[in-house]
């Protein structure tokens, strides 16, 4: 389902969607609107008002990206998505301590002032291979588990290292 502007009615009962795209400020999501969606792959949402979205049900979930400073989610979020591995989450969105235990993580990509990361929250990522954080904040970032880690972007005055973050990352290449 891909909806730009306005035309978006309700997705709660359509629970086979393997993929959703709504894009546009006239759009509101409930908190549990995305519940009983187990088929769910793909879910962008793109300047949409949504406070709170629980993606609990959402176990299938390969891809999530988020834009817009009108989304916020559940503290526990991510939790349980053990399929999930693309996070884009861009501006805007508020997450005073995100949890990011999705243990096939590949790529994420973290952009916003108002995102907080807690202090482990890379542990355990040993399939991530791309890692961005810009303008985040993370008092003790250690990426020491994510062995596959590829490609690291790091920027912004919130991010602090811990002293061997980078230890034992062999296939860095950027």
């Amino acid at each position: 389902m891909r909806v730009v502007g306005p035309r978006y009615k309700q997705v709660s009962s359509c629970h086979n969607l393997e993929s959703i795209e709504l894009r546009g400020k006239g759009i509101t999501l409930q908190p549990n609107d995305l519940h009983g969606h187990a088929q769910l792959k793909i879910l962008d949402l793109e300047g949409c008002k949504c406070e709170q979205l629980d993606l609990s049900s959402c176990r299938n979930l390969i891809r999530i990206e988020l834009d817009g400073e009108r989304i916020t989610l559940q503290t526990n979020a991510f939790h349980g998505l053990a399929q999930l591995k693309m996070l884009k989450v861009l501006w805007g969105y508020i997450c005073k301590s995100l949890d990011l235990s999705c243990h096939n993580l590949e790529s994420i990509e973290l952009y916003g002032e108002r995102i907080a990361l807690q202090p482990l929250a890379f542990y355990g990522l040993a399939q991530l291979k791309i890692l961005e954080l810009k303008y985040c904040k993370c008092e003790s970032l250690d990426l020491s588990s994510c062995h596959n880690l590829e490609s690291i972007e790091l920027y912004g005055e919130g991010i602090a290292l811990q002293p061997l973050a980078f230890y034992g990352l062999a296939q860095l290449k950027m």
